[in-house]
C-alpha cells in the first residue's frame, strides 16, 4: 500500500512540474503548443503504463495527471482552468497508457497459468 502510494504521489508531483514548466512557457506559442498537444500526453501514458505495470490500479492510476494539469494551470494563471482540449487529450492518452498496460499484464498473467 505505501509502494503504491508513493508512486502515485510521485505521478502527481511529476506532472505538476512538468505542466507548470509549460504554462511557463505560454509565451512562446509553438513550444507550448508542442507541448502541450504532442509530449505531454505522450509522457502520461507512458507514464500511466509503468505506474499500471507496478502495480497500481488502472482506474485510479489515469487520473493524477489530469489533476496535476488543472493544479498547475490555476498555479500559473491565476485561478484560470486550462482549455479544455488540452485536458481531453491528455485524458485520452492516459486512459490508453492505463487501459494497454493492464491488457499487457492480464495476457502475460494468462500465459503463466
Amino acid at each position: 500500500m505505501k509502494k503504491i502510494l508513493l508512486l502515485l504521489l510521485g505521478q502527481l508531483a511529476l506532472f505538476y512540474v512538468l505542466y507548470l514548466a509549460a504554462y511557463l512557457m505560454r509565451p512562446v506559442p509553438a513550444v507550448f503548443g508542442l507541448l502541450m498537444w504532442a509530449v505531454l500526453p505522450a509522457a502520461g501514458a507512458v507514464s500511466t503504463f509503468f505506474t499500471v505495470a507496478r502495480g497500481v490500479n488502472p482506474y485510479s492510476a489515469w487520473v493524477l495527471p489530469p489533476i496535476a494539469q488543472i493544479l498547475a494551470s490555476v498555479t500559473a494563471t491565476g485561478g484560470h482552468a486550462p482549455a479544455l482540449g488540452h485536458a481531453l487529450v491528455l485524458c485520452l492518452f492516459c486512459v490508453l497508457g492505463a487501459a494497454a498496460s493492464d491488457t499487457r499484464d492480464k495476457k502475460y498473467r494468462r500465459k503463466k497459468k
